[in-house]
């Protein structure tokens, strides 16, 4: 089915379910929407436009927020806050794009305030809950952080995309000088996603700190194995001097067997 066969399907659809007055606006918004989707932005502008102008019409703001904020037009939707308040107060992706419209055109205070309300709001949205523990980090609110971070995890522990939530709470652990408790949270973090290579170099480093060069060494060898940057030759230079000072066959193995794989 080509495109125009789609358009046609969907507007006789939607016309059908419309009422009488409102199936122009419809039919308006639907090809808006299409356009949009087809990354048409001069076909969907003027279509949005055209709704925008109305009286009111109650199915624009779903698809007009996203359009806006795509064009980076912040001004027209901090504008409509009163309505979209009165309309999508329950609707999580109008309320974040509120939020971050906020945060572009200067009220990051307030754009945080309605970040964090959304957050109580909705504990269990993953998205919601890593905006709000990095605005808390980089005003340095660890313990709110971690407040957030838990509530969270107490709502999904062993969620599998959980696993970025134990690092961040690795980082505050680290941040509050509390290394034994930034390994157990990377230990977590690594049985959720065994392949987060940051969380094995985290680990590793930890590791080597402590003493335990045998695992530090471990931990540097599945870095090296699961990363997808460039290989870090001094990383390599410096896991074999580990490997040296232990002085043991078995480790100089996994590395000869690192540099065979590779």
């Amino acid at each position: 089915m080509n495109r125009a066969s789609v358009v046609i399907s969907i507007l006789m659809a939607t016309t059908a379910l419309a009422q009488p007055d409102q199936s122009g606006d419809l039919q308006t918004y639907m090809l808006a929407n299409y356009h949009q989707f087809a990354q048409e932005t001069n076909k969907s502008k003027p279509l949005f436009e055209q709704l925008k102008n109305k009286p009111f019409s109650p199915y624009m703001f779903k698809g007009y927020l996203p359009y806006l904020l795509s064009v980076q037009n912040y001004q027209e939707i901090v504008k409509n806050i009163p309505a979209l308040d009165k309309l999508y107060a329950q609707d999580i992706e109008i309320q974040q794009i509120v939020a971050q419209a906020l945060q572009k055109t200067g009220n990051r205070s307030l754009a945080t305030q309605r970040m964090i309300a959304l957050n109580k709001k909705f504990p269990e949205n993953q998205e919601i809950a890593f905006e709000v523990v990095k605005l808390h980090i980089e005003q340095n609110e660890y313990p709110q952080a971690l407040k957030t971070i838990d509530e969270l995890l107490n709502t999904s522990p062993k969620k599998p995309n959980n696993f970025i939530f134990y690092f961040l709470k690795s980082q505050i652990c680290l941040q509050q000088g509390n290394k034994l408790d930034a390994l157990k949270q990377t230990r977590l973090c690594l049985e959720l996603c065994p392949k987060f290579d940051k969380a094995w170099l985290l680990y590793a480093t930890l590791k080597e700190q402590a003493g335990r060069l045998e695992e530090a060494i471990k931990g540097y060898t599945n870095f090296l194995e699961t990363t997808s940057d460039n290989r870090d030759r001094n990383l390599e230079k410096h896991l074999l001097e580990l490997v040296l000072k232990e002085q043991t066959k078995s480790l100089i193995k996994v590395i000869l067997q690192y540099h065979k794989i590779i």
